[in-house]
């Protein structure tokens, strides 16, 4: 998922900058980063990730000069990756206490419920991306 979120922002920011005859010299300088910092960040055979800090850097230059930058999507992702940890943390530790024997049936189907739920949640979520 996060792979896949990391290839659309690529595509997007460098959409963002060829629909608006935009140089990578000129974006680059103009948000702060250096002239290869930016194009690796554009590159989608780059591994580099791209963070939520350079996202806000990209679109407050943007909006500085009047132009689109719609990042919701990417915003989302970011917001809510401590959130999906969370319950990943949560499934290994009933696993682990289902594993070692200490979790009771009561544990187990209270669990599978909110796990349930969540898995409706985020399986919506990503239907987004």
């Amino acid at each position: 998922m996060v792979q896949n979120i990391n290839l659309k922002m690529k595509n997007f920011i460098k959409s963002r900058r060829v629909e608006n005859n935009l140089t990578q010299a000129v974006v680059a300088k103009g948000a702060g980063f250096s002239k290869s910092k930016y194009i690796r960040m554009e590159n989608i055979a780059h591994q580099q990730k791209l963070t939520i800090e350079d996202i806000q850097i990209l679109k407050d230059y943007y909006h500085s000069k009047n132009i689109s930058f719609d990042v919701t999507v990417a915003i989302d992702f970011f917001a809510n990756k401590k959130d999906i940890r969370a319950r990943v943390q949560r499934l290994n530790n009933l696993l682990n206490s289902i594993i070692s024997g200490q979790a009771t049936n009561r544990d187990i189907e209270e669990q599978a419920k909110i796990l349930k739920a969540e898995y409706l949640a985020v399986s919506q979520y990503l239907e987004k991306l």
